[in-house]
């Protein structure tokens, strides 16, 4: 904007609650904003033995938690068939869809039961940037 341009009353109003917030430059949309507030992770603790209901002795015992791991991708999945045959040729690298927003991922643990040894999976709450971490 030039120097010798007025402002609305919108943007003046605007521009007066952006420096309250103490945002300055980085509006509402920008996406520096909030950025400072994701620089350190935050652990969620969950106990390593757990009481729980086993469907293979149908009653409560003590279970073992184990924070669930990906597994290794498949090469013959149909994901990396289709995205094999679009890079095929002389073609830049192809990328996928850019997500708008990162939502949080839903946490899950790995219950095993020290009875029948059975396994069973259980997330824990809802969609959280937090990080779980089994106590010791």
């Amino acid at each position: 904007m030039s120097a010798g341009a007025r402002l609305t009353r919108y943007e003046e109003n605007e521009s007066e609650e952006r420096s309250e917030r103490g945002l300055g430059i980085a509006g509402r949309n920008s996406p520096s904003r909030g950025a400072h507030r994701d620089m350190g992770c935050v652990f969620m603790n969950y106990p390593q033995k757990v009481m729980a209901y086993c469907p293979t002795c149908k009653k409560h015992t003590e279970h073992k938690a184990k924070l669930a791991s990906k597994g290794r991708a498949r090469s013959l999945a149909w994901g990396n068939r289709q995205h094999e045959r679009t890079i095929r040729g002389y073609v830049g690298k192809v990328a996928g869809e850019k997500p708008v927003r990162k939502q949080g991922k839903r946490q899950k643990i790995i219950l095993t039961c020290s009875s029948c040894k059975k396994k069973q999976e259980r997330v824990i709450g809802t969609r959280t940037k937090k990080k779980l971490e089994i106590k010791s």
